[in-house]
């Protein structure tokens, strides 16, 4: 541009030889160091791509297995349930014979406070015809 004229001594031509061949190199490890990422993510994404075909394979050799233990936990279910209703309905009774045996366990308890009322009443009456028997003598009769 300047129309100068540039020079090149037998040094800075070694020089830039050096660097050119340094670039060179870089350049290299980094083109290889990408191919190894490329094949590593290659290798991988087989890999992956392996397995999941073994899952899939896998889960349809399983589908039929899920299908007959689906069915049979729905029919454990309805099982437990008819059982629930059943267990429901014996609760039922007992808790209504309970009552009843509560009721009657009332009448009786206020039978007994009753008699034992009546028991109180009656004992002094005892105890004093026992002793108005025991004061009698063979001549009173």
């Amino acid at each position: 541009e300047l129309r100068r004229y540039y020079y090149v001594t037998p040094t800075s031509y070694l020089e830039l030889i050096n660097t050119f061949r340094c670039m060179l190199d870089m350049k290299r490890k980094e083109m290889e160091s990408m191919i190894n990422r490329y094949s590593v993510g290659l290798e991988k994404l087989q890999c992956t791509d392996d397995y999941v075909q073994g899952m899939q394979k896998e889960l349809f050799e399983l589908q039929p297995i899920l299908l007959s233990t689906t069915k049979q936990t729905e029919e454990m279910m309805a099982a437990v349930e008819m059982e629930r209703l059943e267990a429901g309905k014996i609760a039922q009774l007992v808790k209504n014979e309970e009552d009843v045996a509560n009721k009657k366990a009332e009448h009786s308890k206020s039978i007994k406070e009753e008699c034992e009322k009546d028991l109180e009443v009656a004992m002094p009456i005892l105890e004093e015809a026992i002793a108005a028997l025991n004061t009698l003598s063979k001549n009173d009769i």
